[in-house]
């Protein structure tokens, strides 16, 4: 694009390719096929891959998915410039001129002994990277798996791994998936572990009147804990809160950290939801004296 008036020259830099470079990497390319295994150097490490130099000077990616079966965010982790390693070509494409090597086709595949893992059961991993949706471990060597933050606990809703475990940690995990065609595995933390709501429903019943001391409040509930079940938040809305008088006012009555004992409204162990009543807890709604009441 020429912009005259602005004194502006737009230019689009392209590739273009010299003919006889060109037949000579053809030429090359020609004399590999698929399976073939060679050898390289490492000369650039990028967030993507490592670009390799083999022996006859082509300089060729591999990408970081083709470095390891294990999960790889940076090829520094297992590679430095200047390291020789042995690749396997496992495409080659002699209309674009390019091939694809792999480093990890020289590796034992760690799913073709996946058969030994068993959906239900209880099995020892080790942390290897956390993220704000879960965390991967690693079950053997180079055998990834992944616990998304909704299997991290049972009480604990959207919590970061961060918060919970820690790199290099070895903990109890359930396997819940096993996808052969993906290669992917799911575990959970919480299947290993008893359901607290299951454990409150067996403590407590519908109508107890327990002491519980408020956690958290916002603009139209509080949110209440037992002393024996601090991870279980009970639920209680402003319209529980008093008998008489405005709902908002007495809810601003109330702050963090206040004692104070409430009446078991609703257990519900399916949602993990329960719900309780401050104004319950002080006796029957005074309205009911007029039900038996003439006018």
């Amino acid at each position: 694009r020429l912009d005259e008036k602005g004194g502006e020259v737009v230019v689009w830099a392209i590739h273009v390719t010299d003919p006889k470079k060109s037949v000579k990497k053809k030429k090359l390319l020609e004399t590999y096929k698929e399976g073939d295994v060679v050898t390289g150097t490492v000369k650039q490490l990028t967030n993507f891959g490592a670009f390799f130099r083999l022996e006859n000077g082509i300089d060729t990616l591999v990408h970081t998915s083709e470095l390891s079966y294990a999960r790889v965010s940076h090829p520094d982790e297992m590679l430095s410039e200047g390291e020789v390693k042995k690749l396997k070509i496992i495409e080659v494409n002699l209309d674009k001129l390019q091939w694809s090597p792999s480093s990890k086709k020289l590796m034992d595949d760690p799913f073709d002994n996946i058969d030994k893992y068993s959906v239900g059961k209880i099995y020892k991993c080790k942390i290897v990277k956390l993220a704000e949706f879960g965390f991967f471990a690693e079950l053997e060597k180079n055998l990834i798996c992944l616990c998304h933050s909704s299997e991290l606990s049972h009480a604990k809703k959207n919590i970061s791994s961060k918060k919970l475990f820690s790199v290099n940690q070895e903990l109890d995990v359930m396997i819940k998936e096993i996808d052969k065609e993906n290669k992917r595995v799911a575990i959970s933390v919480k299947m290993c572990q008893e359901n607290p709501y299951d454990t409150f429903a067996k403590t407590y019943k519908i109508d107890d009147i327990v002491e519980a001391k408020i956690v958290a409040k916002n603009e139209y509930a509080l949110f209440v804990s037992t002393k024996d079940f601090k991870d279980i938040e009970i639920f209680i809305h402003s319209n529980n809160i008093a008998w008489k008088g405005n709902p908002d006012e007495e809810l601003s009555k109330f702050k963090v950290n206040d004692s104070i004992k409430i009446k078991i409204l609703e257990i519900n162990k399916d949602d993990q939801k329960i719900r309780g009543g401050i104004r319950e807890a002080l006796g029957p709604d005074p309205i009911k004296f007029f039900e038996d009441k003439n006018v």
